[in-house]
């Protein structure tokens, strides 16, 4: 329905529903760490992958920066729920 992710963070604040960030569906769409954080987000799905496929890959098995994820989320005082999938 979004291609563009900040075009669905604007919407859906807006009508005022949290968003959810899947990081591997994210990733294989194309979008960087730096381009994930939004106030918005309430509720992560986090698992690896090659960037290509959504395998679903423990942490450091594929290509995703997850210290720079989590720095870029720590910083911005994130403190809601982050699930391993």
């Amino acid at each position: 329905m979004f291609q563009d992710i900040n075009q669905l963070n604007d919407t859906l604040e807006r009508v005022k529903l949290p968003m959810t960030l899947d990081i591997g569906h994210a990733y294989t769409a194309g979008f960087t760490v730096d381009d994930l954080y939004f106030d918005n987000i309430k509720h992560i799905h986090i698992h690896d992958n090659d960037g290509k496929h959504d395998s679903h890959l423990p942490l450091g098995d594929g290509i995703i920066d997850f210290k720079k994820f989590f720095e870029i989320f720590k910083k911005n005082d994130y403190d809601e729920y982050i699930i391993l999938n």
